[in-house]
C-alpha cells in the first residue's frame, strides 16, 4: 500500500512511518519541518513539507493522478494522520484548537475528496476530558472503555473529539474507511 503519513516528525509518526515500511508499505512523510536537501537516505520515507491548516497544500498532497480512463484517483491507499500540536500549554488555546483541528479537517476532507479508502486518525486518550483539564474530575468508572462519557475541557482534548466527529461525518457521506 502507498501511505501518507502526517506528523511524521512528531512522537507518534516518527514510529508510524518506519512500522509501515517495515511492513513493506510505501510511506510519504510529511510534517512542517524543512526538508532535509538530496536524496532520502537508503530506508528514509521520502518527506515533503505541508502545512495541514492550509487546505490546498493538503489538497496538493494527496493529489492524484490520471487512470487509464482519464479520471482523477487517489495517489494514497491510505493516510495515517498524526499531525497536531501535541498537548496544551506550550500554545496559546485558540492556536492548539484551530491548527488541530483545521488540520484533521482539511485531511479528511481531501481523503473524501481524493477517493482515498482508508484514514487512520490519530485520536487522543484525552477526549475523556480529565487529563488536562482545568476543573479536575474523576473519571465515572474504571476502568475506562469506549462507552465511557466524553466531557472534554481543554482546547486539545476538544478539537480530538471534534475530530473524531468530523471523521464519524465523512464515513457516514463517502466510501472512507
Amino acid at each position: 500500500m502507498r501511505v501518507l503519513v502526517t506528523g511524521a516528525r512528531g512522537k507518534v509518526g516518527r514510529a508510524v512511518v518506519p512500522a509501515l515500511q517495515a511492513a513493506d508499505h510505501e510511506v510519504v512523510a510529511t510534517d512542517l519541518g524543512e526538508p532535509r536537501y538530496g536524496l532520502p537516505a537508503p530506508g528514509e520515507a521520502p518527506y515533503v513539507k505541508a502545512d495541514l491548516t492550509d487546505a490546498g497544500q493538503v489538497y496538493a498532497l494527496v493529489g492524484g493522478v490520471a487512470d487509464g480512463d482519464g479520471r482523477k484517483a487517489g495517489r494514497f491507499d491510505a493516510v495515517v494522520h498524526a499531525g497536531a500540536i501535541p498537548a496544551p500549554g506550550r500554545h496559546a488555546p485558540h492556536v492548539l484548537f484551530t491548527n488541530n483541528l483545521t488540520a484533521t479537517f482539511n485531511v479528511v476532507e481531501t481523503c473524501v475528496r481524493w477517493g482515498v479508502p482508508r484514514l487512520v486518525n490519530i485520536s487522543s486518550e484525552s477526549v475523556i476530558g480529565f487529563l488536562f483539564a482545568e476543573r479536575p474530575f474523576d473519571p465515572a468508572y474504571l476502568p475506562l472503555d469506549e462507552a465511557h462519557p466524553v466531557t472534554p475541557q481543554d482546547p486539545y482534548a476538544l478539537a480530538k473529539h471534534f475530530g473524531e466527529q468530523v471523521c464519524d461525518a465523512a464515513v457516514r457521506r463517502s466510501d472512507l474507511r
